[in-house]
C-alpha cells in the first residue's frame, strides 16, 4: 500500500488533529504514514506516542523519520547529539522538504545548546532551501520565517526578526500560528508594545487546545509580559502553569526555562525559595541555552546573599555570554553586575548600567531585567536626565484601553473604517474628497471643484461637492468639512476618535531615521493610492507616492548590500518590484541577492522570468537584462 499523503498535508498544513484521524482509519499504514503521524503527535504534546511511532517509520526503512525523531528525543531531554546517525548533514536529503526540515532541526538544536549564530546559519540554509522547493507554499516557507525570526531575535537582531515574524504572521496556518503569534509576542514585549503583545497571546490562547506541546511557552511568554507590567502575581500564577505544562508533556528544556523565571521572580524579592527553584533548573536539563540562564540567575541569587565571588563570576560570565552571541543574556549580566556594585560604588555601578544599555539598546528589553533590580532602577531613574538613561515614557504601566479608531485607507483600496466595521460610502467622489482635504490641508469651494469634478459645469459640481460632503457626515458623525467664511477654505475636523489616515502613516515612517520604522512602513504600502479615481490631482499624488517608497526602499537596499545582508534585500525587492515591475537598479539588487543565496541558475531563471514580463508588459526585452545576465553567466566558471 502507498502512502496517503492527505496525512501529510493535514500535518504540515496545521492540522495535526485531523491527520492522526486519517492516520488512525488506515489499515496498514506504512512507514511513511507512521512517520507524519509522529509529527501530529508531537505537535498534540504526545512525545513518548509520537516516539515511538517515529522509531518504528525509521527501524522500517523510512530513513526521513529520522528527523521528526532528533526533534522528538531534544523535546524529550534526550542526548540528541550522541546519536549521530539521527543527524545527517541536511544536504543528503534529496527531497528538498525534508532538507528543509532537517536544516531547522540542527538551528533548533544549535539554539538548545545556546549556539544562536551556528542556529541562525543553519535556519538560513532552510529558507533559501524553502525558497529554492518548487512545491513548498506560503505555509511552509511561513514556518521557517518564525524558526528564522526566533534566531534573529535571540542574536538581538530586532529588525531581521520583526521583518520575518510579519511573514510568518501573514501566511501561518493552523496551529504553525501559535509558535508565530509567540515570537511576534516575545518581539512586542521586548519592545514595550504592551497591548500588541496581549493581543497576540489572547489569539494564540484558543489554538492550545489543538497544538499542546506550545502551552509551557505560551505560559513563559505571558509570565515575561505580566512580569514587564510589574504584575508580579500575574507572573508567578503563569511560570506555575507553565511548570505545570512542561512536565505533562514531557518537556523538561521548557521546564527548566519556567523554574529559572520563578528563580529570578524570587530573587527579586530576596525569596528562598530562589534556591530551590535553580535546584530544580539544574536537574532537569543540561543544554546549553539553559546552563547559560541558569548561571546567570544562580550568580544573581549568590549576589543577594554577600557571596565574596559573585563579582568576578559576573564580570566572566558577562564576557563569556558575548563571545558566545547571547547578547541579550550578556546586557543582563551587565546589569546585575553594575546592581552589585551599587551599594559601594555607585557611580561606577551607574557607568555600568550606561553601557549595558548603550550596548543593548535603551528599549524595553533593558527594562524589563531592570525590573528585576529594583535598586538600580531607581538609581537610573535618580540621573534621568543623563544621555542614556531610560526616559519615564518607556516605563510606562499596561496601555490604556483602547479609544474608538476611525481609519482611512487609501492605498489598494478607498475604505472609512470606525472599529474594523467599513462604513458605507456610495458615492465614488466621497473618500476623494476627503482624501484631497487631507492632503491639502485646506482648500477652497473653487479649488475641490476643479481637482474632483473639472470635466461637470460649476452648478453641478457643486451639488456633488454638498452631497459627497452629507454622506461623509452621515457615515461618521464625528467627521466634519469646516467651512470658514472669513477666509472662504473648507479644511476636515474630526470631533470624536482621531482620524489616522494610511497615507500620513506611511510617509512619516518613510522619513524616520531608524531601518525598521521604514522597512515596516514599505510593507505597509497596500499597493495604489485612490485605485478607481481618474482625476489629475489623483494620478500625480499615486505617483508621487508610490516615488516616495521606492526611493526609502531604494536607500534600505544601499545599505543592506553593503553590508551584505541578502535574505532582507531580495524580500524587499521582490516588495517593490510589486510596485514598479521593470525598475533596473532593483532587478539587479534581487539579481545579486538571489545569486549570493541561491546561484547563479536561479539567477539567470530570475532574469529570464523579468524578460518575459518586460515582453509582455512592454514589447520588448530591455538592453540593460541582457547584460545582466550576462555578468551572472560569467560568475558560472569561477
Amino acid at each position: 500500500m502507498t502512502s496517503d499523503h492527505s496525512i501529510r498535508r493535514a500535518v504540515r498544513g496545521g492540522d495535526p488533529a485531523l491527520g492522526l484521524a486519517l492516520y488512525q482509519a488506515l489499515p496498514n499504514p506504512t512507514p511513511e504514514d507512521d512517520r507524519w503521524a509522529g509529527h501530529g503527535l508531537v505537535t498534540l504534546g504526545r512525545l513518548l506516542d509520537a516516539k515511538d511511532l517515529l522509531q518504528r517509520a525509521h527501524g522500517r526503512g523510512h530513513a526521513p523519520a529520522s528527523i521528526e525523531l532528533a526533534r522528538t528525543l531534544r523535546l524529550l531531554g534526550d542526548d540528541v547529539p550522541t546519536r549521530p546517525s539521527l543527524l545527517p548533514d541536511p544536504q543528503a536529503w534529496p527531497d528538498p522538504a525534508d532538507r528543509v526540515l532537517a536544516y531547522l532541526e540542527d538551528g533548533e538544536r544549535h539554539l538548545h545548546a545556546g549556539q544562536p549564530r551556528l542556529a541562525l546559519a543553519a535556519t538560513e540554509d532552510a529558507w533559501s532551501a524553502a525558497q529554492g522547493d518548487p512545491h513548498a507554499t506560503s505555509a511552509d516557507r511561513a514556518v521557517v520565517a518564525t524558526h528564522l525570526a526566533r534566531a534573529y531575535a535571540t542574536l538581538g537582531r530586532t529588525l531581521h526578526a520583526e521583518h520575518y515574524v510579519a511573514l510568518a504572521a501573514q501566511h501561518a496556518t493552523g496551529t504553525h500560528r501559535v509558535p508565530a503569534l509567540h515570537v511576534r509576542a516575545a518581539l512586542a514585549v521586548a519592545s514595550g508594545r504592551w497591548t500588541q503583545a496581549q493581543q497576540d497571546l489572547d489569539e494564540a490562547a484558543p489554538l492550545l487546545m489543538h497544538a499542546p506541546l506550545h502551552a509551557a511557552q505560551h505560559h513563559l511568554h505571558l509570565a515575561d509580559l505580566r512580569a514587564a507590567l510589574n504584575d508580579w502575581p500575574g507572573a508567578a500564577r503563569a511560570q506555575d502553569t507553565a511548570v505545570t505544562h512542561a512536565a505533562r508533556t514531557g518537556q523538561p528544556h521548557l521546564q527548566a526555562q519556567a523554574e529559572l523565571a520563578r528563580a529570578a521572580v524570587h530573587t527579586r524579592h530576596a525569596d528562598p525559595r530562589a534556591r530551590d527553584a535553580l535546584s530544580r533548573a539544574a536537574a532537569l536539563s543540561t543544554s546549553g541555552a539553559v546552563q547559560a540562564t541558569l548561571s546567570l540567575r544562580r550568580t544573581a541569587w549568590q549576589a543577594t546573599q554577600d557571596d565574596p565571588h559573585a563579582e568576578t563570576t559576573l564580570r566572566d560570565l558577562h564576557a563569556d555570554l558575548g563571545a558566545r552571541g547571547l547578547t541579550r543574556d550578556a546586557a543582563a549580566c551587565a546589569l546585575h553586575h553594575a546592581n552589585l556594585l551599587l551599594p559601594t560604588r555607585p557611580e561606577q555601578a551607574l557607568r555600568g548600567a550606561l553601557d549595558a544599555l548603550h550596548h543593548a539598546g535603551t528599549g524595553a528589553f533593558t527594562l524589563c531585567e531592570l525590573r528585576l533590580l529594583p535598586a538600580l532602577d531607581a538609581h537610573l531613574q535618580a540621573h534621568a536626565t543623563m544621555p542614556g538613561v531610560p526616559s519615564p515614557a518607556d516605563r510606562r504601566r499596561p496601555d490604556p484601553a483602547p479609544h474608538a479608531a476611525l481609519h482611512f485607507r487609501t492605498l489598494g483600496t478607498a475604505t472609512l473604517n470606525l472599529d474594523g466595521q467599513d462604513l458605507r460610502l456610495r458615492m465614488k467622489r466621497t473618500p476623494e474628497l476627503l482624501a484631497y482635504l487631507l492632503h491639502a490641508g485646506t482648500a477652497t469651494r473653487e479649488q475641490v471643484l476643479l481637482a474632483l469634478w473639472p470635466d461637470d459645469d460649476p452648478r453641478r459640481a457643486t451639488n456633488y461637492f454638498h452631497q459627497a460632503k452629507h454622506e461623509l457626515t452621515r457615515a461618521a458623525p464625528s467627521l466634519h468639512v469646516q467651512h470658514d467664511r472669513r477666509t472662504g477654505q473648507y479644511r476636515v475636523v474630526s470631533s470624536g476618535p482621531a482620524l489616522e489616515w494610511d497615507v500620513q502613516a506611511l510617509l512619516q515612517g518613510l522619513h524616520d531615521a531608524r531601518e525598521d520604522r521604514v522597512l515596516r512602513a514599505i510593507q505597509t504600502y497596500g499597493g495604489p493610492f485612490l485605485p478607481d479615481a481618474d482625476t489629475e490631482w489623483a494620478r500625480e499624488e499615486r505617483d508621487r507616492i508610490a516615488w516616495a517608497v521606492l526611493t526609502a526602499g531604494r536607500a534600505l537596499l544601499t545599505r543592506w548590500h553593503a553590508r551584505q545582508e541578502h535574505h532582507p534585500c531580495a524580500a524587499l525587492a521582490r516588495q517593490l518590484l510589486l510596485i514598479s515591475p521593470h525598475e533596473e537598479d532593483i532587478v539587479e539588487a534581487l539579481t545579486e541577492a538571489t545569486l549570493h543565496l541561491e546561484g547563479p541558475g536561479s539567477a539567470l531563471n530570475l532574469i529570464e522570468e523579468q524578460q518575459r514580463h518586460a515582453r509582455r508588459d512592454l514589447g520588448r526585452t530591455p538592453d540593460w537584462t541582457t547584460r545582466l545576465a550576462g555578468r551572472v553567466r560569467a560568475t558560472l566558471g569561477k
